[in-house]
């Protein structure tokens, strides 16, 4: 489950593609222009709190920082592609205090 503890991507994906799904079907069986609308009304909102230029202003800091190799990126990969990516996570969530992450 997702919420309060670890993405697990083994058990957790299949969940959230399964509620995807649904809400997609949901969005496709609600009227053209009741969609059509409210995405307006959302996108407007996220304009009005100027997600498009922080965005925008944060791009290259972005391009920066997964460009710049570390010894915690690289340890990583390594268990990532020996292990797996459930080990790589469960060692970068042993990292921090709480275990989780963050």
């Amino acid at each position: 489950m997702i919420g309060a503890h670890t993405w697990d991507p083994e058990t957790d994906a299949p969940l959230v593609d399964a509620y995807l799904a649904r809400r997609a079907l949901d969005i496709a069986a609600a009227a053209g222009p009741s969609v059509l609308f409210t995405k307006r009304a959302m996108n407007r909102t996220y304009e009005i709190m100027g997600l498009r230029d922080a965005l925008r202003a944060s791009l290259d800091i972005d391009v920066i920082l997964n460009a710049t190799p570390s010894a915690e990126k690289a340890e990583f990969q390594r268990i990532r592609k020996e292990q797996g990516l459930k080990a790589a996570l469960a060692w970068r969530d042993g990292r921090f205090s709480d275990g989780r992450g963050g």
